[in-house]
């Protein structure tokens, strides 16, 4: 995370606040920093260290009018962090929608507004990462016991050589 300096010119130089990742302080400080921004928003949210997630529950029927109060969300979320010196990739955001089967399937995807942050489209995922765990739209746990399967098959390969 990289944080500007928005109050100095651009001829007098940028400076930088850096939060390393993986540094020892950077989860508190990146909380400290990230504190007010979670006065503006209307939906739920999980801050964990340096991941923020925000999420909004709803009926198949009323899923466009959450995308929505979702997007409001986001670009208050964008807003904010221009005003901060925040620069957020987006390209590592996701967006997933999550029910039961038979909620999924009902779901008119083409039918629903997409989700964006700063102009980029943070499509529908089918499945996600989320703490280390890979989770899927029908929240089974498929894709987990996949992804662990593989490791292991592979550790054991490597034990046989």
């Amino acid at each position: 995370m990289i944080v500007r300096n928005v109050s100095e010119s651009k001829t007098s130089g940028d400076s930088l606040l850096v939060f390393h990742q993986g540094g020892v302080l950077s989860p508190l400080l990146f909380s400290i920093f990230i504190n007010t921004m979670t006065d503006l928003l209307s939906l739920p949210y999980h801050l964990y260290a340096d991941d923020f997630q925000i999420y909004v529950s709803a009926l198949v029927s009323d899923i466009p009018e959450a995308v929505n109060r979702l997007n409001a969300d986001l670009s208050a979320i964008c807003d904010w962090s221009r005003s901060h010196g925040l620069l957020v990739n987006a390209s590592k955001s996701q967006s997933i929608i999550l029910g039961n089967s038979r909620q999924i399937a009902e779901v008119n995807f083409s039918g629903i507004p997409q989700v964006t942050f700063d102009g980029s489209l943070l499509p529908y995922s089918k499945t996600v990462k989320n703490l280390g765990i890979l989770m899927d739209s029908s929240l089974s746990w498929r894709p987990q016991v996949a992804h662990v399967s593989q490791k292991v098959l592979g550790a054991f390969g490597s034990l046989k050589r």
